[in-house]
């Protein structure tokens, strides 16, 4: 879907080329100087540190310059079959956009400029390349983005085990990905048979809990209020025992309540 961007949006085209300019180390842009600063830290400290940092520029150079050369190229008949692969695009370019990539990829192509004149020296600073590693930097960088470009978009011979990124995906699988997954699935099973049930059975354990409890106090309480019940009704029939409707026996009541209350005065005075 990158093929033929840069000629279907050259305000964002021209831009993209100069930063991937810059990012190869091609000189005078910036990145040129501030790789060398870097690699001449690493030389004065080793040797072998400063050839992988350089085979590293060498390297980003290329991948560089094979990304201008894809955005360049017109556009294939079928482009559209590579839109909107991973997210619907606006394929829109806003107006503030292009100002602001201009702004940054003049500075990236101006700023460079510095590094032909004394300033390093003028601020103090240290470590700073020197032209041989200057000028070594910036043939290697040149060539690796020429022959980027000119090899174009043909295979690399010899490159097929890079595919596969030296067997470190199939590693990560099979030491990260497959055990993890194992794990996932386990911790699924045992959640699905054993905390599931247990939810459930938590619950349902409660309830026949609360009936058994219910039913106990229940009994309880229908057993109180049946023997208040019966105690009342007991009472009841002693009162009316007294209640003949008899006129003798009541006054032979009355008397003997009045005698046990003369019993009483006597017996308090």
């Amino acid at each position: 879907a990158l093929r033929g961007a840069a000629r279907r949006y050259p305000s964002l085209g021209v831009p993209f080329t100069v930063a991937a300019a810059s990012l190869a180390g091609l000189p005078p842009l910036s990145l040129w100087v501030s790789k060398d600063e870097v690699l001449a830290t690493a030389l004065a400290r080793s040797p072998a540190l400063y050839g992988v940092g350089l085979l590293g520029a060498v390297i980003a150079a290329a991948y560089s310059a094979k990304a201008v050369w894809f955005v360049w190229r017109p556009e294939p008949s079928d482009v559209a079959a590579g839109w909107d692969t991973e997210e619907r695009g606006t394929r829109h370019v806003s107006a503030f956009a292009p100002p602001a990539l201009v702004a940054l990829a003049g500075s990236a192509a101006v700023l460079g400029v510095l590094a032909l004149l004394p300033v390093g020296e003028l601020v103090g600073a240290q470590g700073a390349p020197a032209a041989w590693e200057l000028a070594l930097s910036a043939v290697l960088a040149g060539g690796a983005a020429a022959t980027a470009w000119w090899w174009g978009d043909r295979p690399i011979p010899g490159t097929r085990p890079l595919h596969g990124w030296l067997g470190l995906e199939r590693g990560a699988e099979a030491l990260l990905v497959t055990p993890t997954m194992a794990l996932a699935r386990a911790l699924a099973t045992f959640d699905d048979r054993v905390l599931h049930r247990a939810v459930l059975a938590v619950p349902a354990a409660g309830l026949r809990l609360a009936r058994l409890a219910d039913r106990r106090a229940e009994f309880s309480i229908s057993g109180a209020v049946a023997g208040v019940v019966a105690g009342a009704r007991r009472l009841g029939e002693l009162a009316r025992r007294p209640q003949t409707g008899q006129l003798h026996q009541y006054y032979a009541q009355a008397a003997v309540a009045l005698a046990v209350l003369a019993l009483l005065v006597v017996v308090v005075t």
